[in-house]
């Protein structure tokens, strides 16, 4: 699973606050799909590339 305690944490307090009881049920599964999408997705995909991105948007090869 690759999530520390402390993220676990605090993912349980942050779902519980957004969605209720549910939210703390469903905290561990719905972070490791945020970070699947968001932080494990392939770096080729360009929607992922521009919300990783620190400031200025990733050069596209092929430009």
């Amino acid at each position: 699973m690759n999530l520390s305690v402390t993220a676990s944490f605090a993912a349980v307090l942050v779902w519980t606050w957004l969605i209720g009881g549910l939210g703390a049920v469903l905290a561990i599964p719905l972070t490791l799909l945020v970070k699947a999408l968001l932080v494990d997705a392939p770096k080729n995909r360009p929607w992922t590339a521009v919300l990783a991105a620190n400031g200025s948007l990733p050069e596209h090869p092929g430009r």
